[in-house]
């Protein structure tokens, strides 16, 4: 055997070991942010629908940025990958970004959601 295809050899498993790891943990990051929770911030008349793993940090990090209270109307842990359903399904009431105008239909189907039923 030859040493320097040995040394090779151990050199590129030392490196395929180490970027499967790299890879297996950026894996787990993204599941673990599609099983975040799903949070509807109030702000005024409109509410932010997004999601987060650390709902207090998001909420003290939006709150820093705006002179008007914000209030988390409802958090539903482990909800997260629900948020691009609600998008779509609330596109007619969204003002900018994930901002949406907080509708007597948006207000009712966070209730039941809050609840459970939804």
């Amino acid at each position: 055997t030859d040493p320097d295809q040995s040394e090779t050899q151990a050199d590129f498993r030392v490196s395929f070991e180490s970027e499967w790891s790299r890879a297996e943990r950026a894996v787990e990051h993204d599941r673990l942010l599609a099983l975040g929770d799903l949070y509807f911030i109030q702000c005024a008349d409109f509410v932010k629908i997004g999601r987060t793993t650390n709902l207090a940090n998001r909420l003290r990090n939006m709150q820093c940025n705006s002179p008007i209270k914000m209030d988390c109307v409802a958090h539903l842990p482990g909800r997260g990958f629900e948020e691009p359903l609600w998008h779509e399904a609330f596109s007619d009431e969204r003002e900018r970004g994930e901002w949406y105008r907080l509708t007597e239909h948006l207000q009712d189907a966070i209730a039941l959601a809050r609840e459970g039923k939804e």
